[in-house]
Protein backbone atom coordinates (compact mmCIF):
# COMPACT_ATOMS: atom_id res chain seq x y z
CA UNK A 1 0.00 0.00 0.00
CA UNK A 2 1.01 3.23 -0.47
CA UNK A 3 2.97 4.87 2.89
CA UNK A 4 0.59 7.96 2.37
CA UNK A 5 -2.34 6.06 2.20
CA UNK A 6 -3.54 4.69 5.28
CA UNK A 7 -6.03 1.87 6.31
CA UNK A 8 -8.42 3.10 8.80
CA UNK A 9 -9.65 0.36 11.27
CA UNK A 10 -9.23 2.75 13.97
CA UNK A 11 -10.48 6.07 13.02
CA UNK A 12 -13.16 6.85 11.45
CA UNK A 13 -15.27 8.86 8.46
CA UNK A 14 -16.86 11.96 9.23
CA UNK A 15 -20.05 10.25 10.10
CA UNK A 16 -18.70 7.36 11.90
CA UNK A 17 -17.93 6.63 14.89
CA UNK A 18 -14.29 1.32 20.95
CA UNK A 19 -10.70 1.67 24.11
CA UNK A 20 -8.05 2.12 21.35
CA UNK A 21 -8.70 0.97 17.77
CA UNK A 22 -12.84 1.30 18.58
CA UNK A 23 -12.40 4.97 20.07
CA UNK A 24 -11.73 6.31 16.82
CA UNK A 25 -14.57 4.57 15.08
CA UNK A 26 -17.00 5.85 17.47
CA UNK A 27 -15.51 9.50 17.08
CA UNK A 28 -18.55 9.76 14.81
CA UNK A 29 -21.18 6.67 15.04
CA UNK A 30 -20.11 6.67 19.01
CA UNK A 31 -19.54 10.45 19.85
CA UNK A 32 -20.39 12.86 16.60
CA UNK A 33 -22.70 14.34 18.78
CA UNK A 34 -20.90 14.58 21.99
CA UNK A 35 -18.05 16.37 20.29
CA UNK A 36 -20.16 18.09 17.26
CA UNK A 37 -17.90 16.81 14.98
CA UNK A 38 -18.23 13.72 10.62
CA UNK A 39 -19.76 10.76 10.39
CA UNK A 40 -22.68 9.35 10.49
CA UNK A 41 -21.19 7.53 8.42
CA UNK A 42 -20.44 6.39 7.23
CA UNK A 43 -21.15 7.64 7.70
CA UNK A 44 -20.29 8.11 6.09
CA UNK A 45 -21.33 10.25 7.25
CA UNK A 46 -20.89 13.13 7.52
CA UNK A 47 -23.36 14.60 4.67
CA UNK A 48 -24.10 11.37 2.73
CA UNK A 49 -27.78 11.33 2.59
CA UNK A 50 -29.79 8.04 1.80
CA UNK A 51 -32.53 6.36 2.21
CA UNK A 52 -34.56 4.39 5.21
CA UNK A 53 -37.28 1.52 5.17
CA UNK A 54 -39.80 0.16 7.15
CA UNK A 55 -42.57 1.73 9.68
CA UNK A 56 -45.34 0.20 11.90
CA UNK A 57 -47.08 0.17 14.82
CA UNK A 58 -46.12 1.63 18.33
CA UNK A 59 -43.08 0.63 20.30
CA UNK A 60 -41.41 1.38 23.90
CA UNK A 61 -39.41 4.60 25.13
CA UNK A 62 -40.13 6.99 22.24
CA UNK A 63 -42.99 5.06 20.42
CA UNK A 64 -40.49 3.82 17.80
CA UNK A 65 -40.48 0.93 15.22
CA UNK A 66 -39.65 -2.50 15.09
CA UNK A 67 -39.26 -5.04 12.17
CA UNK A 68 -36.81 -5.90 9.33
CA UNK A 69 -35.09 -3.26 7.46
CA UNK A 70 -35.36 -3.39 3.69
CA UNK A 71 -31.96 -4.40 2.32
CA UNK A 72 -31.53 -1.25 -0.64
CA UNK A 73 -27.87 -0.64 0.00
CA UNK A 74 -29.65 2.90 1.50
CA UNK A 75 -28.19 4.79 5.15
CA UNK A 76 -30.39 7.23 6.49
CA UNK A 77 -29.84 10.85 5.51
CA UNK A 78 -28.54 13.21 8.00
CA UNK A 79 -32.07 14.61 8.31
CA UNK A 80 -33.10 11.65 9.96
CA UNK A 81 -30.20 9.69 11.45
CA UNK A 82 -30.27 8.62 15.14
CA UNK A 83 -27.30 6.51 14.79
CA UNK A 84 -25.11 3.89 13.35
CA UNK A 85 -23.90 0.86 13.69
CA UNK A 86 -20.53 0.25 11.73
CA UNK A 87 -18.57 -2.81 10.70
CA UNK A 88 -15.24 -1.13 9.61
CA UNK A 89 -13.25 -3.97 7.39
CA UNK A 90 -9.97 -4.27 6.14
CA UNK A 91 -7.26 -7.03 5.27
CA UNK A 92 -5.80 -6.57 8.82
CA UNK A 93 -8.71 -5.98 11.16
CA UNK A 94 -12.79 -5.73 11.66
CA UNK A 95 -13.87 -3.60 14.46
CA UNK A 96 -17.51 -2.86 15.27
CA UNK A 97 -19.18 -0.18 17.10
CA UNK A 98 -21.98 1.97 17.08
CA UNK A 99 -24.70 4.39 19.38
CA UNK A 100 -28.37 5.29 18.90
CA UNK A 101 -29.44 8.64 20.14
CA UNK A 102 -33.19 9.74 20.84
CA UNK A 103 -33.25 12.55 18.56
CA UNK A 104 -31.60 13.95 15.74
CA UNK A 105 -28.84 16.58 16.61
CA UNK A 106 -29.50 19.84 14.58
CA UNK A 107 -25.78 20.35 14.03
CA UNK A 108 -25.05 17.05 12.30
CA UNK A 109 -27.71 18.17 9.67
CA UNK A 110 -25.05 19.10 6.91
CA UNK A 111 -26.63 21.24 4.26
CA UNK A 112 -26.05 20.76 1.01
CA UNK A 113 -24.79 24.06 -1.23
CA UNK A 114 -23.37 23.24 -4.39
CA UNK A 115 -23.37 20.30 -6.59
CA UNK A 116 -22.20 19.13 -9.85
CA UNK A 117 -23.06 15.28 -10.77
CA UNK A 118 -22.39 13.13 -8.29
CA UNK A 119 -20.09 15.90 -6.24
CA UNK A 120 -21.21 18.16 -3.41
CA UNK A 121 -20.23 20.83 -0.69
CA UNK A 122 -21.81 20.29 2.12
CA UNK A 123 -21.47 22.50 5.32
CA UNK A 124 -22.96 22.43 9.14
CA UNK A 125 -26.13 24.33 9.62
CA UNK A 126 -25.75 27.76 11.42
CA UNK A 127 -27.82 27.59 14.04
CA UNK A 128 -28.44 30.84 16.43
CA UNK A 129 -31.06 30.81 19.00
CA UNK A 130 -31.77 34.17 21.05
CA UNK A 131 -31.69 34.00 24.68
CA UNK A 132 -28.78 31.01 23.96
CA UNK A 133 -29.96 27.63 25.11
CA UNK A 134 -28.97 26.50 27.91
CA UNK A 135 -27.78 22.53 28.54
CA UNK A 136 -28.90 20.16 28.66
CA UNK A 137 -31.09 22.04 25.74
CA UNK A 138 -29.58 22.70 22.35
CA UNK A 139 -30.21 25.23 19.21
CA UNK A 140 -32.61 23.81 16.74
CA UNK A 141 -33.54 25.40 13.31
CA UNK A 142 -36.04 28.06 13.43
CA UNK A 143 -33.89 29.83 16.60
CA UNK A 144 -35.69 27.83 19.08
CA UNK A 145 -34.09 25.23 22.18
CA UNK A 146 -35.26 21.80 22.30
CA UNK A 147 -33.82 19.08 24.84
CA UNK A 148 -30.17 17.73 23.59
CA UNK A 149 -30.77 14.38 21.81
CA UNK A 150 -29.03 11.46 24.26
CA UNK A 151 -27.92 8.70 23.78
CA UNK A 152 -30.00 5.17 24.14
CA UNK A 153 -29.49 1.50 24.56
CA UNK A 154 -31.55 -0.60 22.64
CA UNK A 155 -30.79 -3.73 24.22
CA UNK A 156 -28.49 -6.65 23.30
CA UNK A 157 -27.20 -5.96 19.68
CA UNK A 158 -26.37 -9.53 17.52
CA UNK A 159 -24.11 -9.18 14.55
CA UNK A 160 -23.78 -12.18 12.44
CA UNK A 161 -22.08 -13.10 9.04
CA UNK A 162 -18.41 -12.46 11.36
CA UNK A 163 -15.35 -14.28 11.65
CA UNK A 164 -16.32 -14.54 15.27
CA UNK A 165 -19.70 -14.25 16.98
CA UNK A 166 -20.15 -10.81 18.17
CA UNK A 167 -23.06 -9.43 20.84
CA UNK A 168 -22.55 -6.39 22.49
CA UNK A 169 -24.41 -4.85 25.55
CA UNK A 170 -24.58 -0.98 25.82
CA UNK A 171 -22.17 0.67 28.26
CA UNK A 172 -23.87 1.22 31.03
CA UNK A 173 -22.81 4.59 31.45
CA UNK A 174 -22.31 6.20 27.89
CA UNK A 175 -25.11 4.00 26.11
CA UNK A 176 -22.11 3.46 23.61
CA UNK A 177 -22.09 -0.16 22.25
CA UNK A 178 -18.00 -1.50 22.07
CA UNK A 179 -17.25 -5.15 20.73
CA UNK A 180 -13.38 -5.34 22.20
CA UNK A 181 -12.58 -8.43 21.48
CA UNK A 182 -10.51 -9.48 18.38
CA UNK A 183 -11.83 -11.03 15.27
CA UNK A 184 -10.08 -13.36 13.35
CA UNK A 185 -8.96 -12.20 10.13
CA UNK A 186 -10.77 -11.96 7.36
CA UNK A 187 -13.98 -10.85 9.60
CA UNK A 188 -15.45 -10.86 6.80
CA UNK A 189 -15.87 -11.62 2.72
CA UNK A 190 -17.54 -10.04 -0.14
CA UNK A 191 -19.70 -13.67 0.21
CA UNK A 192 -20.45 -12.70 3.61
CA UNK A 193 -24.11 -11.40 5.07
CA UNK A 194 -23.96 -9.61 7.46
CA UNK A 195 -26.99 -9.69 9.65
CA UNK A 196 -28.10 -6.87 12.65
CA UNK A 197 -30.64 -7.38 15.29
CA UNK A 198 -31.25 -5.59 18.10
CA UNK A 199 -33.17 -6.90 21.19
CA UNK A 200 -34.87 -3.69 21.93
CA UNK A 201 -34.98 -0.88 24.88
CA UNK A 202 -35.57 2.64 24.59
CA UNK A 203 -36.36 1.79 20.54
CA UNK A 204 -37.85 -1.77 19.66
CA UNK A 205 -36.17 -4.64 18.72
CA UNK A 206 -35.35 -4.51 14.82
CA UNK A 207 -33.07 -6.15 12.40
CA UNK A 208 -31.14 -4.82 9.50
CA UNK A 209 -28.88 -6.89 6.82
CA UNK A 210 -25.89 -5.50 4.68
CA UNK A 211 -24.29 -7.71 1.74
CA UNK A 212 -20.21 -8.17 2.99
CA UNK A 213 -17.37 -5.89 0.80
CA UNK A 214 -13.87 -6.39 -0.01
CA UNK A 215 -11.44 -4.30 1.42
CA UNK A 216 -10.43 -1.00 -0.69
CA UNK A 217 -7.73 -0.51 -2.01
CA UNK A 218 -7.06 3.29 -3.46
CA UNK A 219 -4.36 3.31 -6.41
CA UNK A 220 -4.02 7.33 -6.21
CA UNK A 221 -1.31 8.40 -4.37
CA UNK A 222 -2.02 11.97 -4.42
CA UNK A 223 -3.11 14.74 -5.24
CA UNK A 224 -3.64 18.65 -6.11
CA UNK A 225 -6.12 20.62 -5.16
CA UNK A 226 -6.12 24.01 -7.22
CA UNK A 227 -5.27 25.29 -10.29
CA UNK A 228 -9.02 25.00 -12.08
CA UNK A 229 -8.29 21.55 -12.68
CA UNK A 230 -10.76 18.73 -11.21
CA UNK A 231 -9.01 15.57 -9.51
CA UNK A 232 -9.41 12.12 -10.03
CA UNK A 233 -9.22 9.55 -7.27
CA UNK A 234 -8.69 5.91 -8.55
CA UNK A 235 -9.42 2.97 -6.66
CA UNK A 236 -9.47 -1.22 -7.50
CA UNK A 237 -13.23 -1.99 -8.17
CA UNK A 238 -14.53 -4.68 -6.41
CA UNK A 239 -14.78 -7.97 -8.58
CA UNK A 240 -18.59 -8.13 -7.58
CA UNK A 241 -19.77 -4.34 -6.90
CA UNK A 242 -22.91 -4.47 -4.73
CA UNK A 243 -22.36 -0.96 -2.64
CA UNK A 244 -20.99 2.15 -3.20
CA UNK A 245 -18.17 4.69 -2.98
CA UNK A 246 -17.99 7.51 -0.78
CA UNK A 247 -15.29 9.79 -1.71
CA UNK A 248 -14.74 12.96 1.20
CA UNK A 249 -12.69 16.11 1.01
CA UNK A 250 -12.14 18.25 4.19
CA UNK A 251 -9.57 21.33 4.10
CA UNK A 252 -10.26 22.33 7.27
CA UNK A 253 -9.45 19.19 10.28
CA UNK A 254 -7.84 21.43 12.33
CA UNK A 255 -10.87 24.46 12.12
CA UNK A 256 -14.36 23.92 12.75
CA UNK A 257 -15.11 20.95 10.42
CA UNK A 258 -18.01 22.23 8.93
CA UNK A 259 -17.46 21.96 5.46
CA UNK A 260 -16.55 19.00 3.64
CA UNK A 261 -16.83 18.26 -0.53
CA UNK A 262 -18.53 14.31 -0.99
CA UNK A 263 -19.01 12.12 -4.19
CA UNK A 264 -21.10 9.09 -4.09
CA UNK A 265 -20.94 6.82 -6.86
CA UNK A 266 -21.03 3.37 -8.00
CA UNK A 267 -17.95 0.86 -7.11
CA UNK A 268 -16.44 1.91 -11.10
CA UNK A 269 -12.82 2.64 -10.11
CA UNK A 270 -12.35 6.32 -9.46
CA UNK A 271 -14.53 9.34 -9.75
CA UNK A 272 -13.70 12.83 -11.04
CA UNK A 273 -14.06 15.77 -8.68
CA UNK A 274 -15.06 19.13 -10.72
CA UNK A 275 -12.85 21.62 -10.85
CA UNK A 276 -15.58 24.28 -9.94
CA UNK A 277 -16.51 22.57 -6.92
CA UNK A 278 -12.53 22.44 -5.67
CA UNK A 279 -12.36 25.97 -6.23
CA UNK A 280 -15.69 26.60 -4.48
CA UNK A 281 -14.18 24.01 -1.11
CA UNK A 282 -10.93 26.43 -1.45
CA UNK A 283 -12.73 29.59 -0.75
CA UNK A 284 -15.34 28.13 2.08
CA UNK A 285 -12.15 27.32 4.72
CA UNK A 286 -8.69 25.96 4.68
CA UNK A 287 -7.72 25.43 8.16
CA UNK A 288 -4.85 22.72 8.78
CA UNK A 289 -3.65 19.51 6.74
CA UNK A 290 -6.20 18.75 4.19
CA UNK A 291 -8.05 15.34 4.45
CA UNK A 292 -9.12 12.81 1.32
CA UNK A 293 -11.44 9.74 2.73
CA UNK A 294 -12.79 6.93 1.14
CA UNK A 295 -14.89 4.83 1.49
CA UNK A 296 -16.20 1.32 0.36
CA UNK A 297 -19.55 1.00 1.97
CA UNK A 298 -22.91 -1.51 2.12
CA UNK A 299 -26.00 -0.37 3.94
CA UNK A 300 -29.20 -1.15 5.49
CA UNK A 301 -31.41 1.24 7.36
CA UNK A 302 -34.84 0.80 9.44
CA UNK A 303 -37.02 4.27 9.92
CA UNK A 304 -38.98 4.71 12.85
CA UNK A 305 -40.74 8.39 14.26
CA UNK A 306 -37.91 9.61 15.64
CA UNK A 307 -35.67 9.07 12.56
CA UNK A 308 -33.34 6.50 10.87
CA UNK A 309 -31.09 4.34 12.59
CA UNK A 310 -28.64 2.27 10.27
CA UNK A 311 -26.17 -0.53 9.82
CA UNK A 312 -23.00 0.46 7.78
CA UNK A 313 -20.30 -2.23 6.21
CA UNK A 314 -17.26 -0.29 5.48
CA UNK A 315 -13.49 -0.63 4.30
CA UNK A 316 -11.59 2.83 4.67
CA UNK A 317 -8.74 4.36 3.11
CA UNK A 318 -7.74 8.13 4.44
CA UNK A 319 -5.16 10.25 2.45
CA UNK A 320 -3.45 13.16 4.62
CA UNK A 321 -0.26 15.27 4.92
CA UNK A 322 1.52 15.29 1.86
CA UNK A 323 -0.93 13.32 0.13
CA UNK A 324 -2.93 16.53 -0.02
CA UNK A 325 -1.89 19.43 -1.18
CA UNK A 326 -3.88 23.10 -2.00
CA UNK A 327 -1.84 25.09 -5.14
CA UNK A 328 -0.25 28.19 -3.81
CA UNK A 329 -0.84 26.86 -0.32
CA UNK A 330 2.18 25.69 2.42
CA UNK A 331 1.27 23.98 5.47
CA UNK A 332 2.89 24.55 9.03
CA UNK A 333 2.89 22.80 12.87
CA UNK A 334 3.53 25.35 14.88
CA UNK A 335 1.47 29.00 15.15
CA UNK A 336 3.90 31.73 14.97
CA UNK A 337 6.64 30.37 13.59
CA UNK A 338 8.83 30.39 10.97
CA UNK A 339 9.45 27.10 10.23
CA UNK A 340 8.80 25.46 7.40
CA UNK A 341 7.20 28.72 5.82
CA UNK A 342 9.28 31.08 2.85
CA UNK A 343 11.45 33.84 3.87
CA UNK A 344 9.39 36.20 5.39
CA UNK A 345 6.31 34.30 6.28
CA UNK A 346 5.27 32.73 9.17
CA UNK A 347 2.50 29.92 10.53
CA UNK A 348 -0.76 31.23 10.94
CA UNK A 349 -3.84 30.22 13.24
CA UNK A 350 -4.90 28.29 10.53
CA UNK A 351 -1.31 26.66 9.90
CA UNK A 352 -0.81 27.93 6.78
CA UNK A 353 2.21 30.01 5.99
CA UNK A 354 1.11 33.63 5.34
Amino acid sequence: MNPSLRTHSSKALPRLSVAAALAAICSVACDSSDSDSEAGTGGTSGAATGGSSNTGGDGTGASATGGTGTNDGAACSTETLLGDFIVQYTESSTVVGGSVYSGVTPMLVWEETAREGDCAIFQRPSLFCDPQCITPQTCSTGGTCIDSPEKQSIGTVTITGLSTAVEIAADEVTKNYYFLEAIPNPGLTADSTIGFSASGDYFPAFELSAPGIEALEVTTTSITVGNDAPATIQWVPAADPVGQVRVLLNLSSHGTDSVQLECVVDDVGSVEIPASLLSQLVDLEIAGYPRLTVVRQTADSISVPAGCIDLLVQSTVVAEGTAVQIAGVTYCQFIGSSDGCPTGQSCLENLTCG
